[in-house]
Parts: structure tokens; sequence; C-alpha cells
């Protein structure tokens, strides 16, 4: 009697493109090790589908042997295929597959360094956290991108000096991406490089570091996040807003109050959360008349504000 596998096997190497994406679809049924050759020669198949369907399998069979084809396959030209290979050196452990994607970390190609980045991910293995550390100083901005999404995630101490030096990247994503890293090991130390982050010549690392200012608990970003509310984006006005109202800040009372008349209803409505927050009550007046707002959002956070002052009580002695 035939042997289902070898059968399968056998189709892969058929001329229609067709025949051999049923055998893939079929060999998961009957798969083992007799089947890493047949796959690893597939990820070469001049069929994207066919290549997708090799990586799946080959994460499905999980031999070790697989891991230096699948790093090759990151810089295959359909993304797809990319994506795929990622996800399958997800899967693997061990210094078996992680020695291989460690090397990578120096391969000519982004595609690939960004990939076996990204693979690392789920080692959490110490071996790995130098080699990382030092891909900091990538050449390619997408690479160093993932560098720190990946040292966000394993959350070592080590890490914490390169990522203040990622403040001052070149690449604003880098630069916000190590603003929101450095969240994981919020400290006293860290807050006056927050501070700093304020003034970034991007947006969105302004922004960036005032959220992430707003969950210190402390008192000390307050000037800061107070001139953010004068910034020239709306986007940072309304977290600043956010995290002077987490933080009860409140001295921040007249600026907030000043916030509810803003062009943006997204500042407005972040303004009036906040005013309840820190409980301003000489903001009542300002917050019933944004209950008539033309936005049915901030209308209701005008609303909450006042049940807020409304349920808080007065001061001893008032």
């Amino acid at each position: 009697m035939t042997d289902p596998l070898s059968t399968l096997l056998a189709q892969l190497t058929s001329p229609e493109a067709a025949i051999r994406l049923v055998a893939l679809s079929q060999l998961d049924e009957v798969l083992d090790e007799r089947a890493l050759g047949p796959l690893v020669r597939a990820l070469q198949d001049p069929d994207a589908g066919v290549r997708v369907l090799a990586v799946g399998l080959l994460e499905d069979l999980g031999d070790h042997r697989a891991v230096p084809s699948l790093i090759t396959a990151l810089a295959d030209p359909v993304e797809a295929v990319q994506e795929a290979a990622q996800a399958a050196l997800r899967e693997f452990r061990g210094p078996q597959a992680a020695l291989p994607l460690i090397a990578a970390i120096a391969h000519p190609d982004p595609r690939v360094r960004r990939g076996v980045v990204f693979a690392l991910r789920e080692f959490k293995d110490p071996a790995t956290l130098q080699p990382l550390i030092r891909a900091l100083a990538d050449p390619a901005a997408e690479v160093r991108r993932e560098v720190i999404l990946t040292l966000a995630y394993l959350r070592s101490g080590e890490s914490v000096e390169p990522l203040r030096g990622s403040l001052q990247d070149a690449d604003p994503g880098v630069r916000r991406l190590a603003v929101g890293a450095l969240s994981f090991f919020l400290a006293p130390a860290l807050i006056d490089d927050l501070i700093t982050a304020c003034d970034d010549a991007d947006w969105q690392v302004r922004r960036e570091a005032v959220i992430v200012l707003g969950r210190s608990a402390l008192n000390r970003p307050a000037p800061r996040l107070l001139r953010a509310l004068q910034d020239p984006f709306w986007q940072v006005q309304k977290e600043a807003a956010a995290a002077l109202g987490k933080l009860r800040i409140r001295a921040a009372a007249p600026a907030l109050i000043t916030a509810l008349a803003a062009s943006s209803p997204d500042v407005r409505k972040a303004g009036a959360q906040a005013l309840g927050e820190i409980a301003a009550s000489e903001a009542a007046g300002a917050l019933r008349a944004l209950a008539q707002d033309d936005d049915i959002e901030v209308r209701k956070a005008a609303e909450r504000a006042l049940q807020s002052l409304a349920e808080t009580p007065a001061p001893i002695g008032s």
C-alpha cells in the first residue's frame, strides 16, 4: 500500500501549482520529519501560496532544523510569506533556535533583521538581551523600532540606559517608541528625560511623553503639562488635560477651564473630565455652559464632571 505521506510529498514536485497547493493542504494530517526537506524546498516555490503553506507546515512540524530556512523566508518578496515566517519563528524555543536567530541580527537584509528581532521577543532568554541592545544602533529605522518593542516586552532593567539613548534617535518613530518603552520602568530618575521629550520636534513624541507623565503619580511634571495645554496640536493638548486630571493637579484648574473653549471637541471633553477628577468647584459655571455644547460627548463629559462636583464634600470650614 502506498504511504499517504510519500504520495503527497511526490505531488509537491508537480508542475501544476494547484496540485502542489492541494498536497500541502492535506499534509498536516500525516506530517512527520520526512516532510522537512520537501517543505524547506517548497519555500523556493514560484507560487506564493505554496510558500505560505510550506511555512505553516514547518511551524507545525516544529523541527529546529527548519529555522535557518525560515529566517531566509523573512526576505521573501511577498509580504504574506514574510509575515508567516515571522509567526512561525516565534513558535520555536531553546538554543537550537535562538543561536541562528541571534546570528541573523547581523543579516544584510533589514527585513530579516526586523523579523528575527520580532521572533526573539518570545524567547525571554538572557542570551538575547545584549545582541538586541546592540541592534539599537541598526542602520535601518524599522529595525530599531522593532528592537525597542522587543526590549519593552522583555522589560529588563539592563535596557533602560540604552532606551534613554534612543530618545535622541534621528527617527521620530524610534523616539516615540522609546518613550513608551521607558514607561515600563517609570521611576523619578526618568522623569526629567520624559519632561524633555515633551519638547520634541515631533508631535507624536510629545503626545506619548505627556501620556507617560500622566502615569507617573508625581507632581513634578505639572508645569510642563500645563505648557502642553498650549501645544500647536490638539492631540497633545487633549492628553495634557487628561494627564493633569489623572495627577489631580489642583493648580491646573484655571488652565483647564480655559481649555473648555478649545476648538477641538476632544480637548473640551478631556478638560471637562479633568476638572471633574480634580473636583474644581470654581469650574461649575463653565461646566454648566459646556453642558450645552454642540458635541454630545462633550456634553456628557460636562454633565459627569458636574455630578462629580456635586458628590465631592465641601472643604472643612467652607
